[in-house]
């Protein structure tokens, strides 16, 4: 075997090498169009290494004719190889080169698509259909989306900080230890979403419909929430200092372990609203909330302990908010 055919096989080892890994992780990371064109190109330089094999099986006097049969193959393989970048670049040119300015993607339909740690910040996406779309880890700060449907969407752990998304569906979305920091949502439809330790401080939820979303330890602090249906959600263990809630809906909301320090609650409905202690009103008075006479003279903690259905060990009692009868109900 002469130098140069050690040099040639090496150099192919080595390709189909980086492409099995370069296809493991762009599997594994869900970049569709890498990882469904990358075999063609591992087949191309395995057809490579084929050619090298039967000029080798050959004897010496037509080992010349073999090895202009392996440098066919080769040529095979830089064909499929140029292929390989055409169709990777035509693929991908939404997330690659128009990512770095201002994109505008309106009117299109991503439903369903895999677009895992993608940059779209700045993007404009107004009467875009994203349902169920992939969007984990992904850059989407400053972007502006109007009557964009992202309902069931994956939105974990993304960078959604200063976002105007005006009268967006964002039902049953999953937005665990997102970033929306500064995040306008205003007039947003985010039922039964999960933001489970998200960061929404100083977020714009204003007239939103965030019934039965879950907010877990989410930070929802100097907040506007003017207006928000919040029945239901659950609140527990969230970061609620200084936010405004003036008008707000929290019926049967969880507020256990909640912090509401200085927060403005005039106007809020708390009826039923589940509680850890049976200090609760008392507490929101030390915390210098807004709106606490009202709420002194209007409601009550009721001091029969409840237990969530799960709690079959009655390690979580609750409390209830309850609303004082009015004079004619008295009467009655």
């Amino acid at each position: 075997m002469t130098n140069n055919q050690i040099l040639k096989w090496g150099i192919s080892l080595f390709v189909i090498s980086l492409l099995t890994i370069i296809t493991f992780v762009c599997s594994y990371n869900n970049i569709e169009g890498f990882s469904k064109i990358l075999p063609f190109a591992f087949l191309g330089m395995s057809l490579r290494i084929i050619g090298e094999i039967i000029g080798l099986s050959r004897d010496r006097k037509t080992i010349s004719n073999s090895m202009s049969f392996s440098e066919f193959i080769f040529s095979i393989w830089i064909i499929i190889g140029i292929a390989t970048v055409i169709i990777f670049s035509s693929i991908n040119a939404p997330f690659s080169s128009k990512v770095l300015g201002h994109p505008e993607f309106s009117n299109i339909d991503w439903s369903g698509k895999k677009l895992n740690q993608t940059s779209l910040k700045s993007a404009r996406l107004d009467n875009a259909l994203l349902v169920n779309v992939l969007l984990d880890s992904s850059d989407l700060s400053y972007s502006f989306f109007s009557n964009t449907n992202l309902s069931f969407s994956n939105l974990r752990h993304s960078n959604l900080s200063y976002i105007t998304w005006d009268s967006i569906n964002l039902i049953f979305s999953k937005m665990q230890g997102a970033n929306l920091y500064g995040a306008n949502l205003n007039f947003s439809e985010m039922y039964g979403a999960n933001l489970d330790n998200a960061n929404l401080k100083n977020a714009n939820l204003s007239f939103s419909r965030m019934q039965g979303t879950n907010l877990y330890y989410a930070n929802l602090s100097f907040s506007k929430m003017q207006g928000t249906n919040l029945n239901g959600a659950n609140l527990s263990f969230s970061r609620m200092q200084s936010a405004d809630l003036e008008n707000a809906d929290l019926h049967d909301a969880d507020l256990r372990g909640a912090n509401l320090r200085g927060a403005n609650l005039k106007g809020a409905h708390l009826s039923r609203i589940k509680v850890n202690n049976t200090n609760f009103i008392k507490q929101l008075e030390q915390w210098d909330c807004k709106g606490i006479q009202e709420i002194k003279d209007k409601y009550y903690v009721d001091l029969q302990i409840h237990y969530f259905e799960w709690d079959k060990e009655k390690k979580h009692p609750y409390y209830l908010i309850k609303e004082k009868l009015t004079k004619s109900q008295n009467k009655e």
